[in-house]
Protein backbone atom coordinates (compact mmCIF):
# COMPACT_ATOMS: atom_id res chain seq x y z
CA UNK A 1 0.00 0.00 0.00
CA UNK A 2 2.96 2.27 0.72
CA UNK A 3 4.29 2.04 -2.34
CA UNK A 4 1.03 2.89 -4.25
CA UNK A 5 1.30 6.14 -2.53
CA UNK A 6 4.39 6.71 -3.46
CA UNK A 7 3.76 5.93 -7.21
CA UNK A 8 1.13 8.07 -6.86
CA UNK A 9 2.95 11.00 -5.83
CA UNK A 10 5.51 10.86 -7.60
CA UNK A 11 3.10 10.48 -10.76
CA UNK A 12 1.16 13.53 -9.50
CA UNK A 13 4.96 15.54 -9.64
CA UNK A 14 5.39 14.70 -13.08
CA UNK A 15 1.94 15.43 -14.29
CA UNK A 16 2.23 19.11 -12.47
CA UNK A 17 5.85 19.10 -14.04
CA UNK A 18 4.27 18.53 -17.28
CA UNK A 19 1.24 21.49 -17.06
CA UNK A 20 3.55 23.49 -16.50
CA UNK A 21 5.14 22.91 -19.45
CA UNK A 22 2.23 22.62 -21.27
CA UNK A 23 1.50 25.79 -19.75
CA UNK A 24 4.38 28.02 -21.30
CA UNK A 25 3.58 26.41 -24.64
CA UNK A 26 0.07 27.61 -24.77
CA UNK A 27 0.84 31.26 -23.44
CA UNK A 28 4.68 31.53 -25.77
CA UNK A 29 3.54 29.20 -28.37
CA UNK A 30 6.87 27.74 -28.44
CA UNK A 31 7.09 24.51 -30.81
CA UNK A 32 9.19 21.90 -28.72
CA UNK A 33 8.27 19.11 -30.67
CA UNK A 34 10.14 21.22 -34.10
CA UNK A 35 13.38 21.20 -31.35
CA UNK A 36 13.19 17.32 -30.84
CA UNK A 37 12.75 16.71 -34.85
CA UNK A 38 15.76 18.35 -35.50
CA UNK A 39 17.61 15.67 -33.90
CA UNK A 40 15.45 12.94 -35.21
CA UNK A 41 16.20 13.07 -39.22
CA UNK A 42 14.86 9.56 -39.44
CA UNK A 43 11.05 10.15 -37.27
CA UNK A 44 11.52 7.20 -34.61
CA UNK A 45 10.33 9.53 -32.06
CA UNK A 46 13.63 8.87 -30.08
CA UNK A 47 16.58 10.67 -29.01
CA UNK A 48 19.46 10.32 -26.31
CA UNK A 49 18.93 11.30 -22.70
CA UNK A 50 21.50 14.02 -22.97
CA UNK A 51 19.30 15.67 -26.22
CA UNK A 52 16.07 15.65 -24.05
CA UNK A 53 17.93 17.36 -21.03
CA UNK A 54 19.54 19.98 -23.08
CA UNK A 55 16.58 20.64 -25.39
CA UNK A 56 14.04 20.82 -22.17
CA UNK A 57 17.21 22.81 -19.68
CA UNK A 58 16.72 25.80 -22.77
CA UNK A 59 13.62 26.68 -21.55
CA UNK A 60 13.75 25.74 -18.02
CA UNK A 61 14.06 29.71 -16.59
CA UNK A 62 11.08 30.21 -18.68
CA UNK A 63 9.05 27.43 -17.41
CA UNK A 64 10.37 27.43 -13.78
CA UNK A 65 11.13 24.22 -14.40
CA UNK A 66 13.70 22.32 -11.61
CA UNK A 67 16.27 20.32 -11.80
CA UNK A 68 14.43 17.58 -9.67
CA UNK A 69 11.48 18.07 -11.94
CA UNK A 70 13.63 17.84 -15.11
CA UNK A 71 15.12 14.81 -14.12
CA UNK A 72 11.72 13.33 -12.64
CA UNK A 73 10.03 13.62 -16.31
CA UNK A 74 13.23 12.57 -18.41
CA UNK A 75 12.97 9.33 -16.30
CA UNK A 76 9.55 8.51 -17.00
CA UNK A 77 9.81 8.70 -20.92
CA UNK A 78 13.00 6.78 -21.22
CA UNK A 79 13.42 3.49 -22.39
CA UNK A 80 15.59 0.70 -21.22
CA UNK A 81 17.74 1.51 -23.74
CA UNK A 82 18.92 4.65 -22.73
CA UNK A 83 16.91 6.57 -24.85
CA UNK A 84 14.01 8.67 -24.63
CA UNK A 85 10.81 8.60 -26.60
CA UNK A 86 10.12 12.45 -27.22
CA UNK A 87 6.63 11.47 -29.41
CA UNK A 88 4.89 10.25 -26.52
CA UNK A 89 5.71 13.37 -24.25
CA UNK A 90 4.75 15.72 -27.40
CA UNK A 91 1.81 14.35 -27.14
CA UNK A 92 1.20 15.26 -23.81
CA UNK A 93 2.39 18.50 -23.74
CA UNK A 94 1.36 19.27 -27.21
CA UNK A 95 -0.97 17.63 -29.08
CA UNK A 96 -3.89 17.81 -26.36
CA UNK A 97 -7.29 18.50 -28.11
CA UNK A 98 -7.43 22.63 -27.56
CA UNK A 99 -10.39 23.24 -29.35
CA UNK A 100 -13.42 24.08 -26.61
CA UNK A 101 -10.76 26.04 -24.83
CA UNK A 102 -12.31 29.58 -24.76
CA UNK A 103 -9.33 31.30 -22.61
CA UNK A 104 -6.99 28.97 -22.21
CA UNK A 105 -7.30 29.33 -18.31
CA UNK A 106 -7.75 25.65 -18.26
CA UNK A 107 -4.57 25.10 -19.11
CA UNK A 108 -3.43 27.23 -15.93
CA UNK A 109 -3.01 24.65 -12.81
CA UNK A 110 -4.37 26.81 -9.86
CA UNK A 111 -2.46 25.02 -7.31
CA UNK A 112 0.85 25.15 -8.89
CA UNK A 113 3.81 24.64 -6.31
CA UNK A 114 7.26 23.74 -7.70
CA UNK A 115 9.16 20.93 -5.42
CA UNK A 116 11.40 20.97 -2.53
CA UNK A 117 13.54 18.00 -2.86
CA UNK A 118 15.61 18.40 0.87
CA UNK A 119 13.75 16.66 3.40
CA UNK A 120 15.25 20.03 5.70
CA UNK A 121 14.07 22.46 3.96
CA UNK A 122 10.46 20.82 4.00
CA UNK A 123 10.69 20.35 7.24
CA UNK A 124 11.85 24.28 7.44
CA UNK A 125 8.62 25.25 5.40
CA UNK A 126 6.51 23.47 7.25
CA UNK A 127 7.27 24.94 10.43
CA UNK A 128 7.22 28.81 8.29
CA UNK A 129 3.48 27.92 7.11
CA UNK A 130 2.64 27.13 10.95
CA UNK A 131 4.06 30.45 12.12
CA UNK A 132 2.21 32.45 9.46
CA UNK A 133 -1.18 30.45 10.11
CA UNK A 134 -0.19 30.95 13.98
CA UNK A 135 0.12 35.34 12.73
CA UNK A 136 -2.30 35.31 10.51
CA UNK A 137 -5.23 37.00 12.61
CA UNK A 138 -6.98 38.54 9.65
CA UNK A 139 -7.77 36.76 6.47
CA UNK A 140 -4.70 37.73 3.40
CA UNK A 141 -6.66 36.46 1.00
CA UNK A 142 -8.63 39.93 0.30
CA UNK A 143 -5.15 42.00 0.60
CA UNK A 144 -4.34 39.75 -2.53
CA UNK A 145 -7.85 39.95 -3.98
CA UNK A 146 -7.81 44.04 -4.42
CA UNK A 147 -4.47 43.41 -6.28
CA UNK A 148 -5.36 40.74 -8.77
CA UNK A 149 -8.81 42.88 -9.60
CA UNK A 150 -5.93 45.42 -11.03
CA UNK A 151 -3.57 43.28 -12.57
CA UNK A 152 -5.55 40.87 -13.61
CA UNK A 153 -2.98 38.18 -13.17
CA UNK A 154 -5.41 35.09 -12.41
CA UNK A 155 -4.34 33.87 -8.97
CA UNK A 156 -0.87 35.39 -8.81
CA UNK A 157 0.94 38.62 -7.40
CA UNK A 158 4.29 40.10 -7.60
CA UNK A 159 7.31 39.16 -4.93
CA UNK A 160 7.37 42.91 -4.29
CA UNK A 161 3.28 43.20 -3.19
CA UNK A 162 3.73 39.22 -1.65
CA UNK A 163 6.20 40.81 0.52
CA UNK A 164 4.85 43.91 1.55
CA UNK A 165 1.50 42.16 2.51
CA UNK A 166 3.42 39.28 5.17
CA UNK A 167 5.14 42.76 6.01
CA UNK A 168 1.86 44.29 6.30
CA UNK A 169 0.25 41.94 8.48
CA UNK A 170 3.35 42.27 11.04
CA UNK A 171 4.36 38.88 10.21
CA UNK A 172 8.41 37.88 11.73
CA UNK A 173 10.17 36.46 8.92
CA UNK A 174 13.54 36.28 8.34
CA UNK A 175 15.35 36.58 4.56
CA UNK A 176 16.03 32.52 4.58
CA UNK A 177 12.00 31.54 5.50
CA UNK A 178 11.01 34.36 2.60
CA UNK A 179 12.97 32.97 0.27
CA UNK A 180 12.36 29.18 0.72
CA UNK A 181 8.67 30.69 0.20
CA UNK A 182 9.69 31.91 -2.96
CA UNK A 183 11.02 28.75 -3.68
CA UNK A 184 7.84 26.75 -3.31
CA UNK A 185 5.55 29.02 -4.64
CA UNK A 186 7.14 30.68 -7.51
CA UNK A 187 5.68 30.50 -10.79
CA UNK A 188 7.17 31.66 -14.16
CA UNK A 189 10.37 32.86 -12.38
CA UNK A 190 8.76 36.02 -11.46
CA UNK A 191 5.31 35.74 -9.73
CA UNK A 192 4.10 34.20 -6.64
CA UNK A 193 1.18 31.63 -6.74
CA UNK A 194 -0.72 32.78 -3.73
CA UNK A 195 -3.62 30.62 -4.27
CA UNK A 196 -1.80 27.49 -3.34
CA UNK A 197 0.21 29.37 -0.66
CA UNK A 198 -3.46 30.05 1.03
CA UNK A 199 -4.70 27.08 0.62
CA UNK A 200 -2.08 25.71 2.40
CA UNK A 201 -2.50 28.33 4.68
CA UNK A 202 -6.03 27.60 5.46
CA UNK A 203 -5.78 23.51 5.53
CA UNK A 204 -2.71 23.96 8.42
CA UNK A 205 -5.47 26.13 10.16
CA UNK A 206 -8.50 23.18 9.96
CA UNK A 207 -6.27 20.67 11.01
CA UNK A 208 -5.04 22.72 14.06
CA UNK A 209 -8.49 23.56 14.83
CA UNK A 210 -9.93 20.17 13.93
CA UNK A 211 -6.99 18.12 16.51
CA UNK A 212 -7.19 20.76 18.79
CA UNK A 213 -3.55 21.79 18.78
CA UNK A 214 -4.27 25.66 19.51
CA UNK A 215 -5.87 27.91 22.16
CA UNK A 216 -8.11 30.67 22.10
CA UNK A 217 -5.08 32.48 21.14
CA UNK A 218 -4.16 30.39 18.24
CA UNK A 219 -1.00 29.35 20.50
CA UNK A 220 0.19 25.66 20.28
CA UNK A 221 -0.23 24.19 23.00
CA UNK A 222 2.78 22.94 25.11
CA UNK A 223 2.68 19.64 26.06
CA UNK A 224 0.48 17.44 23.94
CA UNK A 225 2.24 14.09 22.13
CA UNK A 226 3.78 15.18 18.97
CA UNK A 227 4.13 18.67 19.30
CA UNK A 228 6.88 20.20 16.61
CA UNK A 229 10.17 20.71 17.83
CA UNK A 230 11.13 25.00 17.71
CA UNK A 231 13.84 25.46 15.93
CA UNK A 232 14.96 28.90 17.55
CA UNK A 233 16.78 26.60 20.21
CA UNK A 234 17.83 28.26 23.63
CA UNK A 235 21.81 29.50 24.26
CA UNK A 236 22.69 27.22 26.61
CA UNK A 237 24.00 28.14 29.95
CA UNK A 238 28.47 28.64 30.32
CA UNK A 239 29.79 25.72 31.67
CA UNK A 240 31.77 25.92 35.17
CA UNK A 241 35.38 25.02 35.36
CA UNK A 242 36.27 27.09 31.81
CA UNK A 243 37.63 30.58 33.57
CA UNK A 244 41.11 30.85 33.02
CA UNK A 245 43.06 30.75 36.65
CA UNK A 246 43.73 34.42 38.39
CA UNK A 247 47.77 35.36 38.99
CA UNK A 248 49.26 34.57 42.32
CA UNK A 249 50.38 38.06 42.58
CA UNK A 250 47.73 40.91 42.24
CA UNK A 251 48.78 42.95 39.18
CA UNK A 252 48.13 46.60 40.11
CA UNK A 253 48.85 48.20 36.73
CA UNK A 254 45.49 46.46 35.40
CA UNK A 255 42.91 48.65 36.64
CA UNK A 256 39.39 47.09 37.86
CA UNK A 257 37.28 47.09 34.45
CA UNK A 258 34.07 49.23 34.84
CA UNK A 259 30.64 48.55 33.60
CA UNK A 260 29.85 50.85 31.28
CA UNK A 261 26.04 51.81 30.26
CA UNK A 262 24.71 52.29 26.84
CA UNK A 263 25.67 56.03 26.61
CA UNK A 264 29.44 55.11 27.26
CA UNK A 265 29.03 52.27 24.87
CA UNK A 266 28.02 54.64 22.02
CA UNK A 267 30.16 57.49 22.70
CA UNK A 268 33.10 54.92 22.54
CA UNK A 269 31.87 53.21 19.05
CA UNK A 270 31.53 57.08 17.63
CA UNK A 271 34.91 57.37 18.72
CA UNK A 272 36.38 54.46 17.35
CA UNK A 273 34.36 55.17 13.92
CA UNK A 274 35.73 58.46 13.71
CA UNK A 275 39.26 58.20 14.25
CA UNK A 276 39.37 55.02 11.90
CA UNK A 277 36.75 56.83 9.26
CA UNK A 278 34.23 53.85 8.82
CA UNK A 279 31.60 53.61 6.91
CA UNK A 280 29.06 52.02 9.07
CA UNK A 281 26.30 51.86 6.12
CA UNK A 282 28.69 49.71 4.16
CA UNK A 283 28.92 47.13 6.97
CA UNK A 284 25.30 46.69 7.61
CA UNK A 285 23.63 47.17 4.29
CA UNK A 286 25.00 44.06 2.62
CA UNK A 287 22.89 41.48 5.66
CA UNK A 288 19.51 43.66 4.60
CA UNK A 289 18.64 41.58 1.61
CA UNK A 290 15.19 42.75 1.71
CA UNK A 291 15.61 46.25 2.60
CA UNK A 292 13.61 46.26 5.65
CA UNK A 293 15.82 47.99 7.89
CA UNK A 294 16.22 45.24 10.42
CA UNK A 295 18.65 42.70 11.11
CA UNK A 296 19.27 39.52 12.82
CA UNK A 297 20.77 39.79 15.99
CA UNK A 298 23.74 37.39 14.67
CA UNK A 299 24.09 39.42 11.69
CA UNK A 300 24.25 42.65 13.74
CA UNK A 301 27.03 40.99 15.77
CA UNK A 302 28.97 39.73 12.67
CA UNK A 303 28.62 43.32 11.19
CA UNK A 304 30.34 44.96 14.06
CA UNK A 305 33.14 42.14 14.72
CA UNK A 306 33.71 42.62 10.44
CA UNK A 307 33.26 46.39 11.52
CA UNK A 308 36.44 46.10 14.14
CA UNK A 309 34.58 47.32 17.03
CA UNK A 310 32.96 43.85 17.73
CA UNK A 311 36.37 42.68 19.67
CA UNK A 312 36.24 46.05 22.47
CA UNK A 313 32.62 45.06 23.53
CA UNK A 314 31.71 42.56 26.09
CA UNK A 315 29.14 40.11 26.23
CA UNK A 316 27.24 42.21 28.45
CA UNK A 317 27.93 45.79 26.32
CA UNK A 318 26.64 43.52 23.13
CA UNK A 319 23.56 42.86 25.02
CA UNK A 320 22.46 46.31 26.12
CA UNK A 321 23.54 47.50 22.56
CA UNK A 322 20.99 45.07 20.95
CA UNK A 323 18.59 45.80 23.70
CA UNK A 324 18.78 49.18 22.75
CA UNK A 325 17.76 48.99 19.03
CA UNK A 326 15.40 45.61 18.83
CA UNK A 327 12.82 46.22 16.97
CA UNK A 328 9.24 46.44 18.64
CA UNK A 329 7.32 44.37 15.65
CA UNK A 330 9.74 41.67 16.39
CA UNK A 331 11.68 41.14 18.69
CA UNK A 332 14.47 38.87 17.36
CA UNK A 333 15.53 42.03 15.05
CA UNK A 334 17.80 44.45 15.24
CA UNK A 335 17.08 47.91 13.70
CA UNK A 336 20.43 48.99 11.99
CA UNK A 337 19.25 52.11 10.09
CA UNK A 338 18.72 54.00 13.73
CA UNK A 339 22.01 52.64 14.86
CA UNK A 340 23.60 53.82 12.37
CA UNK A 341 21.78 57.27 12.37
CA UNK A 342 23.49 57.78 16.05
CA UNK A 343 27.14 56.62 15.01
CA UNK A 344 27.04 59.01 12.31
CA UNK A 345 26.15 62.06 14.31
CA UNK A 346 29.90 62.06 15.12
CA UNK A 347 30.77 63.36 11.20
CA UNK A 348 27.39 65.51 10.76
CA UNK A 349 23.69 66.34 11.79
CA UNK A 350 21.19 64.40 9.55
CA UNK A 351 19.33 66.65 7.44
CA UNK A 352 21.57 69.23 7.90
CA UNK A 353 20.83 71.27 4.10
CA UNK A 354 17.19 71.89 5.66
CA UNK A 355 19.13 74.09 8.85
CA UNK A 356 21.94 75.85 6.97
CA UNK A 357 22.00 78.24 10.07
CA UNK A 358 23.03 75.45 12.52
CA UNK A 359 26.36 75.77 14.16
CA UNK A 360 27.73 71.44 13.84
CA UNK A 361 31.51 70.67 15.50
CA UNK A 362 32.87 67.54 14.26
CA UNK A 363 33.94 65.86 16.37
CA UNK A 364 31.36 66.70 19.52
CA UNK A 365 33.16 67.81 22.36
CA UNK A 366 32.47 65.20 24.55
CA UNK A 367 34.10 62.75 21.87
CA UNK A 368 37.41 65.02 22.26
CA UNK A 369 36.97 64.75 26.04
CA UNK A 370 36.80 61.27 26.77
CA UNK A 371 39.56 59.73 28.94
CA UNK A 372 41.37 56.86 27.45
CA UNK A 373 40.19 53.23 28.47
CA UNK A 374 42.41 51.61 31.09
CA UNK A 375 43.95 54.88 31.91
CA UNK A 376 42.82 56.90 35.33
CA UNK A 377 41.84 60.19 34.74
CA UNK A 378 44.29 62.70 35.27
CA UNK A 379 42.14 65.71 36.36
CA UNK A 380 40.96 63.69 39.28
CA UNK A 381 43.64 62.18 40.33
CA UNK A 382 45.22 63.96 44.09
CA UNK A 383 48.33 66.31 43.75
CA UNK A 384 50.70 64.22 45.42
CA UNK A 385 50.49 61.68 42.51
CA UNK A 386 50.17 64.14 39.68
CA UNK A 387 54.20 65.82 41.18
CA UNK A 388 55.24 62.40 41.86
CA UNK A 389 54.32 61.29 37.73
CA UNK A 390 55.48 64.66 36.27
CA UNK A 391 59.20 63.91 38.18
CA UNK A 392 59.40 60.56 37.08
CA UNK A 393 58.97 61.73 33.55
CA UNK A 394 61.22 64.93 34.06
CA UNK A 395 63.87 62.17 35.00
CA UNK A 396 63.36 60.10 32.12
CA UNK A 397 63.48 62.86 29.73
CA UNK A 398 67.02 64.14 31.06
CA UNK A 399 68.08 60.65 30.67
CA UNK A 400 67.14 60.15 26.65
CA UNK A 401 68.66 63.68 26.20
CA UNK A 402 71.95 62.92 27.61
CA UNK A 403 72.18 59.46 26.69
CA UNK A 404 71.01 60.27 22.68
CA UNK A 405 68.67 57.30 22.89
CA UNK A 406 65.56 56.18 20.56
CA UNK A 407 63.20 54.80 22.40
CA UNK A 408 60.75 53.57 19.47
CA UNK A 409 62.89 50.17 18.22
CA UNK A 410 62.53 49.05 21.65
CA UNK A 411 59.25 49.40 21.94
CA UNK A 412 58.52 47.86 18.86
CA UNK A 413 60.30 44.88 19.85
CA UNK A 414 57.53 44.38 21.73
CA UNK A 415 55.17 45.36 19.44
CA UNK A 416 54.78 42.60 17.34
Amino acid sequence: MDDDNRLDIKLNEIWKACRKIQDTIFRYGYDISKDFCEHDPQGKGLISESLFSSILGKYKNVIGLSDFELREVTDYFRLRDGRVIYSEFCKVVCNEDAGDIASGLEWIDPMHVNVIPRPEDRRQLCLILIKIAQFAHLPLMPYFQDYELISQNRGTVTVSHFSRVLRFMKIPLSDKDFLLLLKRYMKDSYMVNYVAFMKHIENILDYLKSNKLTDNSMKIIQNFPGKLVDLELPELPPVNGTNIAQRVFKDFCNHPQENKDICDIIFCLQRHVHKNRIRVREFLEGFDLLHTGTLTRNQFERALHTMGVGKYLTQREMVLLCTRYIDPIDTNRIRWRIFEDEIDRVFTVKYLEKTPLLEFQSPPQYIKEMPRSGSKYWQEACEPVRNLCEEALRRIQIRIQNRRLHLHPFFRTYDK
